[in-house]
C-alpha cells in the first residue's frame, strides 16, 4: 500500500503511523524500505501500552491506551504523536517533531490554559506557607518513591510521611497469605524523606492513620496557612507546571466559602451531572463529595474546624468495617454538614496510580472513578 502522507510543507501528524513526519520523513516514507519498517509499527513508542478505554475528544470517541513512560499515565495516538517523551521501539524513528513548540520554564503559564482559573479569587493570606502529610502503607507494586518525586517536582519538597504498618492477623483480606508473608511492616521509604517519615508501630488502617496524621501535621506547624493531604498512589501533573506556584497564584481561594481543594477530579467528576467536560475549576455545591481523597487542600481554618467536627470525631467510634476507610466520604459528610463546598479542577491536576494496597480491610482496584477522565500530565 503507498504511502499517504500529503503533499504539504512543514510537519504533519500522520494518523496512520502515528507520529509527526517532517518533510525529509515524508519522503523516506514514500520508499518500501521505510514505508514497511513504519507499517509493522516498529516506530512506536516503547512506553506505548494497550488500550484501556475510551474518550470524546473534540467530537469524537477516540481510544485511550497505557504510557508506560514514569511521568505519563495514559494516552492517544494524536498525543503520542506530540510527545516530547516519545522513544521508538526500534530506536529508528526520530523523536516526533513537535507542532507546537514547548516552554522550557516550569512555571504555571501552562497549567492556566490547561485548567482556567476561578473567575475571582478571595485571598487571605499575602504569602503561603504549607504543611504537607502523605499517608502509606505496604502494596504489592509500590507507588510511594515515585509520588513523592512527583509532589516535588510540582513544588512542595518537605513533606512528613505517615506509614500505616501492615497487619499479618489474617484482616488484610485482599491479600493471600503469601502476599503478606512477601511485604514489608511498612512501605518502603527513600532516603532523603527518612528524617520526616513517622510509622505506625500498630495497624491503624486508613482512616485512623489519615485523622492522626493531619492532626499531628496541624501541631508540627500550627502557623501554616496550608495543609495537604496526598495519598501514597497519587501522581502530581508537574509536566504541566509548577502546580504549587499555579495555586497560589490563580486558585487560592475561588470562594469565601470554600471547605477544601480537591487536586483530583475523578472520571465520576467530570461529566454532565458536574464538570460537564468544561475545563476550570468546578464547586461541588451542596452535594457529597464520595469519589477519592487522594489529594485535598485546607486552610488552617478549615482544617481546625473538619478534624473538630462530630463526624470526623465520631468516625471510628461508630465501628464496623467502613469506620476504618472511606476519608473521602468522610470528608464529604463534614464539607456537606459545614456548608463549605469542595473545589476541584476539571482536567484533574492529580492521578490515581495506585492498584490494591493494604490501607483497607479490603483493597480498592484502580479503575472507573477511581481514575480521572483527563489529566494535565498527559497534555502536558
Amino acid at each position: 500500500m503507498p504511502c499517504e502522507c500529503p503533499e504539504q510543507s512543514g510537519p504533519h501528524l500522520c494518523e496512520r503511523h502515528g507520529f509527526v513526519k517532517s518533510e525529509h520523513l515524508r519522503n523516506l516514507c514514500k520508499r518500501a524500505d521505510y514505508f514497511g519498517l513504519w507499517e509493522r509499527q516498529a516506530g512506536k513508542c516503547r512506553h506505548h501500552g494497550e488500550e484501556i478505554a475510551t474518550r470524546w475528544q473534540d467530537g469524537a470517541e477516540v481510544a485511550v491506551h497505557a504510557c508506560h513512560h514514569p511521568e505519563r499515565c495514559e494516552t492517544t495516538k494524536h498525543e503520542c504523536g506530540h510527545c516530547e517523551d516519545f522513544v521508538s521501539i526500534d530506536g529508528l524513528t526520530p523523536k516526533p517533531i513537535l507542532a507546537e513548540p514547548v516552554e522550557s520554564a516550569p512555571g504555571s503559564s501552562r497549567l492556566t490554559r490547561l485548567v482556567p482559573p476561578p473567575a475571582m479569587l478571595h485571598r487571605r493570606h499575602k504569602s503561603w506557607e504549607w504543611a504537607i502529610a502523605v499517608t502509606t502503607t505496604p502494596r504489592r507494586t509500590p507507588t510511594l518513591a515515585r509520588c513523592l518525586e512527583s509532589l516535588e517536582r510540582a513544588g512542595w519538597s518537605d513533606p512528613y510521611i505517615f506509614s500505616d504498618r501492615i497487619d499479618r492477623t489474617g484482616e488484610e483480606r485482599s491479600f493471600t497469605p503469601a502476599d503478606l508473608k512477601s511485604l514489608p511492616d511498612w512501605s518502603e521509604v527513600p532516603a532523603k524523606h527518612e528524617a520526616r517519615t513517622i510509622r505506625r508501630v500498630a495497624k491503624t488502617w486508613g482512616w485512623s492513620n489519615t485523622y492522626l496524621a493531619l492532626q499531628e501535621l496541624l501541631h508540627r506547624h500550627p502557623q501554616a496557612q496550608l495543609f495537604m493531604l496526598v495519598q501514597d498512589d497519587a501522581l502530581f501533573g508537574s509536566r504541566a507546571g509548577n502546580i504549587r506556584q499555579y495555586l497560589e497564584d490563580h486558585v487560592l481561594w475561588p470562594d469565601r466559602q470554600c471547605g477544601a481543594l480537591s487536586l483530583f477530579c475523578s472520571s465520576g467528576y467530570s461529566g454532565p451531572s458536574h464538570a460537564k467536560g468544561e475545563p476550570g475549576w468546578h464547586s461541588f455545591g451542596e452535594r457529597k463529595w464520595v469519589w477519592c481523597a487522594l489529594c485535598f487542600v485546607w486552610s488552617r481554618e478549615r482544617l481546625m474546624s473538619f478534624l473538630a467536627s462530630d463526624v470526623a470525631m465520631q468516625w471510628r467510634i461508630k465501628g464496623g468495617e467502613s469506620s476504618r476507610r472511606k476519608v473521602d466520604v468522610t470528608i464529604g459528610k463534614w464539607a456537606q454538614a459545614a456548608k463549605t463546598p469542595i473545589w476541584y479542577p476539571y482536567p484533574s491536576l492529580v492521578e490515581h496510580i495506585g492498584e490494591t494496597t493494604t490501607m483497607w480491610s479490603r483493597g480498592a482496584g484502580l479503575g472507573g472513578r477511581r481514575v480521572s477522565k483527563q489529566f494535565v500530565g498527559n497534555m502536558a
